[in-house]
This record gives C-alpha cells, structure tokens and sequence, in this order.
C-alpha cells in the first residue's frame, strides 16, 4: 500500500465541519449480540452520542481553532493557552434513547492482559471507536474484518469515532519502518487537526471528485502496514500542525510527511501497552455502510445512539488520561 498511500495524501481528508442543524435519518443496522464486558464498554462508549434533536450546529458556527505550535516551544491549545494535563469533563447527559451498559461490574479485559475493572469506565473516559470498509464489485462501502489479509488491488478505508472533541493523529509505517505522519497533512484543511465528538471521519475521503482517490489501494509488494491512531485531548507538543505544518512543508530544507523525532515516537508506542485499556470487538463484516452514516460523514453530524456502531471501541480506565494511542495492523499478501 506504500506506494498508493502517498499518492492519496492529497485526497486524504476528514471533512472537518462542525455538526450541521438537522434531523437526519440513521438506518438502523442489525448488531449481533456482544459479551457483557462489551456491552459495558461500548454502553460507556455509546452514552455521549447525541439524540437527534441535539445533532445541530455550534453555537459560534465553526470548530475551535487548533494550536499551530512550531515544534520548540510549549504547544498551545484551542485558545491559545499552555497545553496541560486537564481533567477530563463531566460526561454529558443523554437525552436521547435508553443506551446499553448502564450496569457494570469488575471485569478483567485490558489490553496485554493488564487487569482493568470494567465499573471504572465512563463516558468521561476518553475512547475511539473504528471501522474498516472495504471496497466491493460494485463500488459500494462494506465492513471488512481488520484482520482480513488483503491482496493487491484490494480497496479500504477507515473511518474513526472519538467520545470527546479532541485532536487526532494518524501515523503510518510499513514493515516497522520509519514512521510518517499522514494525518494532519499541510494540504489539507490548512493542518487542521481538531475533531468533534461522535462525528465520524473517513480516511480517505469518499467525498473526493476523483474516485481513485476516495480509497488506499494495496500495490503488488507484500508488507505489513501499521496506522497508528493517536487520540489527544490537547495537542501533542513538538508536532506540527496548522500554519506551522503548512510553514514547515513549503521550505525547500523539509520534507514531508512529517517524521516525528524517536523520542516522542518512543514516547507514543510506550504509551499503548502502558494504557490501561478495555477493548470491544463486535461481528459485522460484510454490512454495507448505511445512508445514515454516509449522511453523517460528509455533513458533520454527529452519530445518534440508533446509529450503527464501530466495530472496534477502545477506551482508558481512568477519565483523567488525556491520550489515546491505537494501533491497525493491517496484513499484506
């Protein structure tokens, strides 16, 4: 997929819109039933999607405008402060339908077999949720195992949910090898990297004029591809984004992608094993993506509860953690 993934930086993008007034309708999908530590996962996870009538647009009419920090000094966050460790925000009520995990009990189901006690997750805990689609014989979006083995000419993209406003990174690698940042791209929504909670986000784009560039397209070189999810609620320091990546990509003496430094890439892929993380898998491969999601996609809205959810969620333990690092490895043959 090397060679296809650069190629489709520039029709890489996540329709950074805010949530838009509207009623939309959301096709209901059937979901096999889950284990009861899912349930108390994803109910977790599910609690901070909107109803309906609260799917509408910001009062100040556009997203909060990310930092554009230049590498050396302190990040800066929406509005310009200091970035800082914060304690996450009260969950927000649910208005809408009755969701699913309401009652939790201790469980044990951490990543890398940390023990995690299930009755500590909240909606104030951040998490992510995604989805691999795969592209069919006649051109339509359908959920694909993340652990498919895909050949070449196989088509696919991802799209992302996060529970919280946030900033969202997105790196890649293949076969372990030096990792690039291929999202946010200076080409693209100025750097824009700031997301909003429960709006959900393709990559690439199946909004792109160009139909060859709405997907990744494995090539003929077997390899392993990693995409590394990186989920902050305040930017990442020392990371380009906004007018700083886009200052950083137009000087001649840089190249872009931009190559995080080791420490913090040692930094980001220490963080994953270290967290204490429950994650939820359900079945869904081969459900064709419904008119609800693609509406809500290329709108900005935000996924009602009735909304069919991610097939994987991952979410921390503590409400107090401010980053979530996810990694996709997807195999190549």
């Amino acid at each position: 997929m090397r060679a296809q993934i650069f190629r489709l930086l520039c029709g890489l993008t996540l329709c950074l819109t805010a949530a838009l007034a509207a009623h939309a309708q959301t096709d209901q999908q059937p979901q096999p039933p889950a284990a009861d530590d899912d349930i108390q996962v994803r109910g977790a996870f599910l609690t901070t999607r909107p109803s309906a009538p609260e799917r509408k647009k910001p009062a100040n009419d556009a997203p909060a405008k990310p930092r554009t920090g230049d590498g050396n000094s302190p990040a800066k966050g929406a509005h310009g402060e200091t970035a800082k460790n914060t304690t996450a925000p009260p969950p927000r009520q649910n208005t809408g339908a009755a969701t699913k995990g309401t009652t939790q009990r201790p469980e044990t189901n951490g990543a890398n077999g940390a023990n995690v006690t299930l009755a500590s997750f909240n909606p104030a805990a951040i998490g992510i949720g995604y989805t691999l689609f795969q592209r069919d014989a006649n051109g339509d979006a359908r959920r694909v195992d993340p652990s498919h083995v895909f050949h070449v000419g196989d088509s696919i993209r991802i799209s992302l949910e996060a529970n919280t406003d946030g900033y969202l990174y997105v790196f890649y690698t293949e076969n372990e090898g030096e990792p690039q940042m291929i999202f946010p791209d200076s080409r693209l929504g100025r750097g824009n990297n700031y997301i909003r909670a429960h709006v959900p986000y393709e990559v690439p784009s199946n909004m792109e004029a160009d139909e060859r560039l709405r997907w990744f397209v494995f090539d003929a070189t077997p390899a392993t591809e990693h995409l590394y999810i990186v989920l902050t609620r305040e930017p990442l320091p020392g990371v380009p984004t906004g007018e700083a990546l886009v200052t950083y990509c137009a000087e001649a003496s840089h190249s872009c992608p931009w190559n995080p430094p080791r420490a913090l890439w040692g930094q980001l892929t220490k963080e994953q094993p270290r967290e204490q993380v429950a994650v939820s898998k359900i079945k869904d491969e081969g459900h064709a993506q419904t008119p609800g999601e693609r509406e809500a996609t290329t709108r900005g809205l935000g996924l009602a509860v009735d909304a069919p959810e991610p097939t994987v969620v991952r979410m921390n333990a503590s409400s107090t953690t401010g980053l979530l690092v996810t990694s996709l490895m997807l195999v190549h043959k």
